[in-house]
């Protein structure tokens, strides 16, 4: 595949995909009284998706040169099918140990794989991370996150 076409593809998809996603979320409150609500948040990463798959798009249209490119070396299939299999384990995860949980033992994970660190600094980078996103959900946007089944 070209450059020029994955360039396009990718942004049509995102493109799209930040359309239908901002729709769903102009159905949510947007929020009153000058306090935003739980639809504001969405809405601006859909806009900002938009633009930038707009941008990749308008440079897709403009490259005249159509390099041919492997869009997913051999080498790093294995570990992006492993992180995809993850992703949905921690999807899961999150119904059954709630977010905090799972998110911390998600990243923890990933960290460590990827990154070949401690596990006391891989556990320390997916305690504050997801500590961090969920005080600002919670305290900040007001979004409440699921706690699980087993909380």
């Amino acid at each position: 595949m070209t450059m020029k076409k994955a360039n396009i593809v990718t942004a049509l998809a995102s493109m799209i995909f930040s359309a239908v996603i901002g729709f769903f979320a102009a159905k949510m409150p947007s929020g009153t009284q000058g306090v935003p609500g739980p639809g504001v948040f969405p809405l601006l990463v859909c806009a900002i998706m938009f633009l930038s798959g707009a941008v990749v798009l308008a440079g897709a249209v403009k490259d005249r040169v159509a390099e041919q490119v492997e869009l997913i070396p051999e080498e790093a299939r294995s570990r992006i099918l492993l992180l995809m299999a993850a992703l949905v384990i921690y999807v899961c995860a999150v119904f059954l140990l709630g977010y905090l949980t799972a998110s911390v033992l998600f990243i923890t994970a990933v960290v460590r794989w990827l990154g070949k660190y401690s596990w006391l600094r891989c556990l320390a980078a997916g305690a504050g991370i997801a500590l961090v996103v969920y005080l600002v959900f919670t305290q900040v946007l007001n979004v409440p996150l699921y706690f699980g089944l087993l909380m």
